[in-house]
C-alpha cells in the first residue's frame, strides 16, 4: 500500500505580516512543511537504489 499527503494552498496570512498574523506562524509552517518533505524522502525516490 502506498501513502500520501497533500500539501494545498500555505498562505503567508497566518505568518508575521500577514492578514492575521501569528507569533512564530511562518517557523511553524516551515518546519510542518519540512517534516513531510522529510517524511516523504525514501531510497527509492532519492535516485538511489533499494536493493544492495
Amino acid at each position: 500500500m502506498r501513502r500520501a499527503s497533500i500539501v494545498v494552498d500555505v498562505q503567508k496570512d497566518f505568518c508575521e505580516g500577514g492578514t492575521v498574523p501569528v507569533k512564530g506562524g511562518a517557523d511553524r509552517a516551515t518546519g510542518l512543511l519540512q517534516a513531510a518533505v522529510d517524511a516523504s524522502e525514501t531510497p527509492t525516490n532519492r535516485g538511489e537504489s533499494s536493493s544492495a
